[in-house]
């Protein structure tokens, strides 16, 4: 049914010193870097046979006495397809103790893509020590992230086999795409090449220090983000049908495509905490914590051409937007070295989260909170040498079940979940520094 293949390089070179003077109060810290990247995504056609009618098309099962359901899908030479993008950056970053008490910091980052031109975003970061013990601190930056090559260049074909009108006992065939972003199909409907998303960040927080081994921090902050890429809801028949009708497209009765429909505004405040415990004879506890809340919010839904907004991105998907991923998170891990063992403890608890129906408030599915323990334990040969057992997802967590069936009543777990539905993964693992 085709392939789908990424691939990334990268080189970077990073450079670091201080340099001494009488203007400030320790020396001033520079530092700056070149990187270079290459992607490539390519989408390549599969056989025909595989988004072709078999030879049980539409027929009964002679057992069940069901339908068998016709549903096929692949990459076909519409879609095959091979993106490119080079891009090349630089950064410097200038930090400095101003005075006893105030910090400082000023980055810029500065890049080339082939194919979005040149951007330039900055951060500007301050901290001030009332005591020994407690400090304020403070960012500003901007952000910039191009759209993936997988959102320019994702193309898709897929064909269901339905009842229409239901009960009639007359099975059609439905032709589903999702349309490459600046193809003439997508133009149609109103898409077109992606912009970038464009964020402005803010933070504010507080330091304790109770003692020279413990510390507790506080930070508030808030993510804007312009353009926000996002993958519209698959457009019905009733929508698509008269647009494309009398086009080379009137095949197509439903769509989607990726496409610069919101704005959004993320608020949130994390409070976290670490201890460390000299165990003596017995080596060292490092305990750590921390818990946060956040809300997202959509605060502009823009139309498509002659398209709504709220029909670009129904109340499903602004759903997994605003309320797909939990409001808060805990986190509570220890981490014990003795000798040449290593043994490290996580314990995380995800909040409530929900998924909307597309329709019906009635049909909202509420996810219970979820408990995940990670597990790891290592051991270092002279110190060059390591090796790690562990288990991500030690006792085999689940989301909740979705209220829905899949076809033939096989239950699913929900694909919303914030730690996935794929339960427990155990590992070992080998490595060896030089």
């Amino acid at each position: 049914t085709g392939e789908r293949e990424a691939d990334q390089t990268n080189i970077t070179l990073d450079w670091v010193r201080d340099f001494p003077t009488d203007l400030l109060f320790k020396p001033l810290t520079l530092s700056a870097g070149l990187a270079w990247r290459k992607e490539n995504y390519e989408l390549s056609a599969g056989e025909a046979a595989g988004w072709q009618n078999g030879p049980l098309f539409n027929s009964i099962d002679p057992i069940t006495g069901r339908r068998i359901p016709g549903y096929y899908s692949g990459i076909t030479q519409v879609d095959a397809a091979s993106l490119d993008r080079k891009v090349l950056g630089a950064y410097i970053d200038v930090e400095g103790q101003v005075t006893e008490k105030f910090q400082a910091g000023v980055a810029v980052r500065t890049e080339h893509y082939s194919d979005f031109g040149d951007t330039t975003n900055g951060k500007l970061s301050l901290r001030y020590d009332f005591t020994p013990q407690i400090a304020a601190r403070a960012t500003a930056s901007t952000g910039y992230r191009a759209p993936s090559l997988v959102q320019s260049g994702m193309s898709s074909f897929s064909v269901q086999v339905v009842e229409q009108p239901p009960g009639s006992g007359n099975y059609v065939e439905v032709q589903q795409r999702t349309l490459r972003a600046n193809s003439p199909e997508a133009a149609l409907l109103g898409g077109k090449a992606l912009k970038p998303e464009e964020s402005t960040n803010y933070s504010l927080g507080l330091v304790w220090r109770p003692r020279p081994n413990a510390s507790v921090t506080l930070d508030a902050y808030r993510i804007n983000i312009d353009n926000r890429i996002t993958l519209s809801d698959q457009l019905p028949a009733s929508v698509v049908s008269p647009i494309f009708a009398g086009t080379p497209y009137a095949n197509i009765q439903s769509a989607a495509f990726y496409t610069n429909v919101a704005d959004t505004r993320t608020d949130g405040v994390e409070l976290t905490g670490n201890y460390q415990l000299d165990l003596a004879q017995w080596g060292r506890l490092n305990l750590s914590s921390g818990i946060s809340q956040n809300n997202t919010k959509i605060t502009a839904l823009r139309d498509v051409g002659n398209i709504q907004g709220s029909q670009i991105i129904g109340r499903t998907t602004q759903g997994l937007i605003e309320d797909g991923t939990p409001k808060n998170k805990l986190i509570l891990s220890a981490n014990w070295l003795y000798d040449n063992w290593g043994l490290t403890v996580a314990q995380r608890r995800y909040g409530e989260w929900k998924s909307l129906n597309a329709t019906n408030p009635t049909l909202d599915q509420t996810y219970s909170p979820q408990w995940v323990t990670d597990l790891d334990l290592s051991y270092t040969f002279d110190k060059a040498l390591k090796v790690s057992v562990g288990a991500i997802n030690l006792f085999d967590s689940h989301p909740d079940k979705s209220d829905g069936v899949q076809l033939y009543g096989v239950p699913k777990y929900s694909t919303t979940s914030p730690e996935g539905a794929q339960g427990a993964f155990y590992y070992t693992s080998v490595s060896y520094e030089f």
